[in-house]
């Protein structure tokens, strides 16, 4: 099945472009990149390519939205023979990485309130709007988002608290999720049979941990804070512990805190990446999209046995003569507060 892309850059069709690159994550905001040969003396290019005017970027494929954001970056560079502009976007909450919360809504101090509550608070100063495809959890004691500390990363903090994500959605919302339970896998892939070109794996030994602690402080004079430890039943023989404060949250609810931080520690230690020769599925219904399963045999990346991944980024690029999905690959569990049965080095 062909993919036919369409860009509107401020509701015009904009044509011209010969490379794109769009990337959906399960846990971050979407992002576009396209290049295009840059016409300085167009007035229709210097239109379009003005920076700092944050112009609204919609992409479609196969005339379906994909991606409703924003174009930030635009920076143009020349040669001898040729002008070209990388445009970068990202989707419209995307603003909420770079800002803080607005003079005029301070102080910003939540009582008892839930995720989605405090999410709904925070975003409207910037007319976003908020999906959930989880159930906001028991409300926070009492919450303050700092003057300096930008929104997305105080929402962040929460979501993990509440073992949920954040990311945005084509039409350019804010949504918070849990992950997929690994299930029947979307496309099972093999070492050295297309679609797969290539597999690798990523670690970061320095994100692997042999036990992790939250602690709930109480009051200064008490000799003992409330806690709760998870140990990593994969790292029985090597001393690494890990501490952390969760502050935020009433003392019976630091369970599964601590568990939604230990399943995640597999998601930062240990990641793998597939380079594919299509975007779709084998039945071309879908395009690759992040919260799906797949499955993946490839020893030269050290799976050496089937394994189901969650698909935590998608990376979608196409040009004049090519057209490639490079999906990045989580340990199943990582973002569900529960560890992986097993691992995929484990013969």
């Amino acid at each position: 099945m062909s993919n036919s892309v369409t860009v509107l850059i401020d509701g015009v069709r904009f044509r011209y472009w010969t490379r794109i690159r769009m990337t959906f994550a399960l846990d971050s905001m979407d992002t576009v990149e396209l290049e295009a040969p840059f016409e300085p003396d167009d007035p229709a290019f210097r239109e379009a390519f003005r920076p700092f005017t944050y112009k609204p970027l919609v992409v479609s494929v196969n005339d379906v939205v994909v991606f409703t954001g924003t174009m930030v970056a635009v920076n143009p560079g020349t040669s001898a023979d040729s002008s070209t502009a990388v445009v970068m976007a990202y989707s419209k909450p995307g603003v909420l990485n770079d800002c803080t919360a607005p003079y005029s809504a301070l102080p910003l101090e939540f009582k008892k309130q839930n995720l989605h509550q405090i999410a709904d608070a925070v975003i409207a100063p910037f007319e976003l709007t908020r999906e959930a495809e989880a159930e906001p959890g028991p409300a926070f004691e009492k919450v303050r988002l700092k003057p300096t500390q930008t929104i997305l990363s105080f929402l962040t903090e929460l979501a993990k608290q509440r073992n949920q994500v954040i990311a945005s959605t084509s039409t350019g919302a804010i949504i918070f999720r849990q992950s997929a339970t690994a299930t029947s896998p979307a496309a099972i892939f093999r070492e050295g049979v297309s679609p797969l070109l290539r597999a690798a794996a990523a670690f970061n030994p320095q994100e692997y941990y042999s036990q992790i602690t939250g602690l709930k402080p109480v009051k200064v004079r008490a000799i003992q804070s409330n806690h709760y430890t998870v140990n990593n039943t994969f790292l029985s023989d090597v001393i690494r512990p890990h501490m952390f404060e969760t502050p935020d949250i009433k003392s019976a609810d630091i369970k599964p805190v601590v568990l939604a931080k230990g399943s995640r520690m597999f998601a930062n230690a240990a990641s793998y990446t597939i380079d594919l020769d299509t975007w779709r599925t084998k039945d071309s219904k879908f395009l690759w999209s992040p919260n799906m399963t797949i499955r993946l045999y490839s020893p030269g990346a050290m799976v050496y046995n089937d394994y189901d991944f969650i698909v935590r980024r998608v990376e979608l690029n196409q040009t004049s003569d090519a057209e490639t999905a490079s999906l990045q690959l989580a340990l199943p569990g990582a973002y569900e507060g529960e560890p992986p049965d097993r691992l995929p080095w484990d013969e």
